[in-house]
């Protein structure tokens, strides 16, 4: 099977959310912080369901991407309580 879309697309989405995220730590804002979290935590995770589903199936890069997507929603929880 194929992926939905080509793999220069799925990291170039990983690329601007890493990128979007380093902005708002520079920034001090917290709710900037926990919107770029989520939103990294939500592109990992439909880049991992799409791999799963439709590519390589489950591999060590799949659990590494799984493990980022809890660090965000750490990121989010901790942004969302007030700590930085």
């Amino acid at each position: 099977m194929t992926p939905l879309m080509p793999n220069g697309i799925w990291q170039a989405i990983m690329a601007a959310s890493d990128a979007f995220q380093i902005v708002t730590l520079l920034a001090d804002s917290r709710w900037r912080h926990c919107a770029a979290a989520l939103l990294a935590a939500f592109f990992y995770a439909w880049i991992t369901e799409n791999q799963i589903l439709f590519s390589y199936g489950l591999h060590l890069v799949i659990l590494l991407s799984a493990g980022w997507i809890g660090v965000n929603m750490f990121a989010v929880n901790r942004a969302i309580g007030g700590l930085r």
